[in-house]
């Protein structure tokens, strides 16, 4: 059996991820796991800690399995360590960019609110030409401004039939998983499933899709059955000898039963895209003994609009919603004077490459994806797998081009030197990659 644990290793039995679940969910981040599974070509089920003795047999020349947490497999790097490790590096070319590769969503950015010298000038939350005073965001491209919301659309179970497990090729083996649920949507691209009872948590999200269409009414989605392995079967602890066991998926009876599918979407009706905030004035003394609240502030909520959504200026909006409308009315400072800073929610990231016209269902086009998972690789501390391909390719993305070794060495110039992520070899190709978007950068404005 696949393993590199020592002694016989036994698949995880049918139905041992049932009652309560313990499992925790990995790291949110742009590019999935097993999208970093095929750019560096590890086997997909091994990747999903699963094998199959038909067509992923355990006796193959590279059949080692990957485990979630590290401590389940010692020798190796565990999924959890490279979810991490993605995080990190997507959050670095953001911050180097000053956008994020594909859209997500910011949550609570805080900033202060800009009082220029000149209060004749700037006053009461206008600028010079009476329009509503304006920032800018951390992150540039800005695509929708609000929070991320969901929308249950149905949940869909075996038992209905509306998730079903098929051999698609005869070679009896059940890869393909289908989704079917009833919808009034049209755009199939922003409706997602997540593993069942997540309240549609974006960790929890059931990703890569291989195809997703809405036909007829209803929403349906295909995926590479091994994604849908009950999670709790990933959380088992070491055997006696020290492995984790694999996850057989001969049987559908180890994949959940249930999923369910939400839309996806950016709310700036029902939920505050900005709250802004004002310190308490420190006047105590006149309160007659009645007690004054100085330790929390005093807040107000408000709405954004777009003026330069390509480099994130937003302008900002004291405002209250009115229910019976559905809309937000312009209000004025109920403190008297301008906040002193505030927080905004916002959907902001590149969709120059994500042409969904051409069938494209994952936001991250592969040329960013590529340098991310270059990066992450790159700061490994341990092996991937024995598997010959994956690990020459891993050697050479983690080599550290500025040191020289056993009669080795490499010219070290100042290209090389400057870059931002560091001087492993998949790091300063990454830069190679990116650097050129640079001229997209956002720009430092003025209140405009």
């Amino acid at each position: 059996m696949p393993g590199s644990g020592g002694g016989t290793v036994t698949p995880i039995a049918p139905g041992a991820g049932s009652g309560t679940s313990l499992a925790l969910p990995y790291p949110h981040t742009l590019l999935s796991l097993p999208k970093y599974a095929k750019i560096l070509g590890i086997s997909p089920v091994h990747f999903a800690t699963a094998y199959a003795t038909t067509v992923f047999p355990s006796g193959s020349s590279c059949n080692d399995i990957w485990y979630k947490y590290s401590w389940q497999g010692s020798d190796r790097v565990a999924k959890e360590d490279l979810a991490f490790l993605i995080q990190n590096a997507e959050e670095e070319i953001a911050n180097y960019l000053g956008w994020w590769p594909a859209p997500r969503w910011i949550e609570g950015e805080e900033h202060r609110y800009d009082r220029p010298y000149d209060r004749t000038m700037y006053a009461y939350g206008y600028n010079v030409r009476y329009q509503m005073k304006s920032m800018q965001t951390k992150f540039a491209k800005i695509v929708a401004v609000g929070r991320r919301a969901v929308t249950l659309q149905g949940t869909a179970t075996t038992v209905g039939g509306s998730l079903a497990y098929s051999d698609e090729d005869g070679d009896g083996f059940a890869e393909t998983a289908t989704v079917t649920v009833a919808t009034a949507l049209t755009d199939a691209n922003a409706i997602k499933v997540y593993f069942a009872n997540r309240d549609g948590q974006q960790a929890w999200e059931i990703r890569p899709p291989r195809t997703r269409t809405i036909t007829g009414g209803n929403y349906v989605a295909t995926f590479d059955s091994w994604l849908f392995i009950d999670p709790d079967l990933y959380e088992a602890y070491p055997d006696a000898d020290g492995a984790n066991y694999p996850i057989s998926i001969e049987t559908t009876a180890n994949y959940v039963t249930s999923v369910d599918v939400y839309y996806e979407y950016t709310d700036n009706i029902n939920s505050t895209a900005v709250t802004f905030y004002w310190e308490n004035d420190p006047d105590c003394v006149f309160c007659d003994g009645n007690g004054c609240e100085v330790c929390n502030k005093t807040t107000q909520d408000g709405c954004l609009q777009e003026r330069d959504a390509t480099h994130g200026v937003l302008a900002l909006y004291p405002a209250t919603y009115d229910e019976d409308n559905a809309l937000w009315e312009r209000a004025s400072w109920t403190q008297g004077r301008e906040p002193d800073s505030m927080k905004l929610w916002y959907y902001a990231g590149d969709k120059s490459l994500w042409d969904t016209t051409a069938g494209a269902i994952d936001p991250l086009p592969n040329y960013f994806a590529t340098a991310i998972a270059y990066i992450a690789t790159a700061r490994l501390e341990r092996p991937l797998c024995s598997c010959a391909n994956v690990a020459s390719l891993a050697a050479q993305l983690r080599e550290d081009l500025t040191l020289s070794e056993n009669g080795r060495g490499h010219f070290v110039g100042p290209d090389l030197l400057n870059c931002p992520f560091g001087t492993h070899r998949g790091e300063y190709m990454a830069w190679q990659r990116i650097k050129h978007f640079v001229r997209d950068k956002q720009l430092g404005y003025a209140i405009i």
